[in-house]
């Protein structure tokens, strides 16, 4: 359980008789911390050090009064509530305190205990609104992560249906980048690409990049920061200091490079950058690292599918030219063979009985067949 800090009572008072009145000793026994001041100049002077929770101020006082004091110090940035210690007189004067915003008036002589029994009583609203303010506080808190969460299971959706859908591995990515990019507040973006041909490092795509990178979009690419990734195989968030020691500081204050893995084979990274300090969070890091297996994963099955289909494409030009080149064999002595066929059954059809006669057509007929089926490209 935490320890709740003394409470801080600022005391302007400018005579003895009043300060005997208050009883010191009690307010110490009871936890308050006091600072006791005998001018407005000297409350003015260690209130904003000291910031106290509550104030007990003097009325009657040479140069500024109570109030007045109480006015000076709002202007300070001191919100504390004011109890006001006031000789008996005009009411008016009484109702123009409350006006200007004193908490409580006390009018003098008063009682101990009543003193007391008025401060305790301001600050156990002190405390109550110091708590309101940290469960709201709490409340604005868990609100920003349940946001940050949803936003970012929407991002996590958004990336498997562009992956779902995308054909093509650079309109792939593009997405990608651009849904991480919303989703942890970064300004740049690149993501460098081994090309599935050449097994060389492409620039696969980028967003709000100076010129000369964008010149090198879908071209050969490998930049400083990526390729410290690819020699640790971690993600790095590189900081200012980094980013100066290799003159990258004009990308922003941070940048978060996550390699692309298929196993343990780097094939890839994403880079996001921001502009201000904040850090990325444990979450942003979580969702990065997640797009980069799906990233991966998609990329591993388009490559998969991709060489399935130049095989299957290789085969059959094998398969185009096997028969080509048979065809340019065949047909010849195919057109030869029917050409003979039709001489002799022309000169000895009348010799032949029905069933000699028979057999020859079927051999005419078939290759006949054969030089329409060879002939077919």
């Amino acid at each position: 359980m935490a320890v709740r800090p003394s409470p801080r009572l600022l005391i302007v008072i400018h005579n003895d008789e009043t300060l005997r009145m208050i009883g010191k000793p009690s307010l110490e026994s009871a936890g308050y911390d006091l600072l006791i001041c005998a001018t407005p100049d000297e409350a003015l002077a260690h209130a904003v050090a000291f910031q106290p929770h509550v104030m007990l101020l003097d009325h009657d006082m040479a140069g500024l009064s109570g109030r007045d004091l109480m006015l000076a110090l709002r202007a300070e940035g001191i919100q504390a509530p004011a109890v006001e210690l006031m000789s008996k007189g005009d009411p008016e004067d009484i109702v123009q305190s409350y006006r200007v915003g004193v908490q409580e008036v006390i009018l003098k002589p008063f009682r101990e205990t009543e003193l007391f029994t008025v401060i305790e009583q301001v600050m156990d609203e002190v405390r109550e609104d110091s708590e309101r303010e940290a469960l709201a506080e709490q409340l604005r808190e868990a609100n920003y992560r349940l946001e940050l969460t949803a936003r970012e299971m929407k991002a996590l959706v958004d990336i498997q249906n562009v992956l779902h859908t995308s054909r093509s591995e650079f309109d792939a990515v593009e997405q990608v980048l651009a849904i991480l990019m919303t989703a942890t507040d970064s300004h740049r973006g690149w993501v460098v690409l081994e090309s599935f041909e050449t097994q060389q490092f492409l620039l696969a795509a980028s967003r709000n990049m100076p010129q000369s990178v964008t010149a090198a979009l879908h071209k050969q690419w490998m930049d400083k920061l990526s390729a410290r990734v690819f020699e640790s195989g971690e993600a790095w968030v590189a900081g200012e200091s980094d980013l100066q020691a290799v003159n990258l500081e004009r990308l922003g204050a941070l940048v978060m490079v996550t390699p692309i893995k298929v196993q343990n084979r780097l094939i890839g990274t994403i880079a996001l950058a921001k502009r201000g300090k904040i850090d990325y969070s444990k979450n942003m890091h979580q969702l990065v690292q997640t797009a980069c297996h799906f990233t991966a994963m998609f990329l591993l099955s388009n490559r998969l599918f991709s060489g399935l289909r130049a095989r299957d494409q290789q085969i059959e030009q094998t398969r185009n030219e096997a028969r080509e080149a048979l065809s340019a064999q065949l047909l010849p002595l195919i057109q030869d063979s029917i050409i003979a066929l039709s001489h002799f059954s022309a000169a000895r059809m009348l010799t032949l009985n029905q069933y000699e006669r028979g057999a020859v057509k079927n051999v005419r007929f078939a290759l006949q067949r054969m030089r329409t089926l060879l002939g077919k490209k």
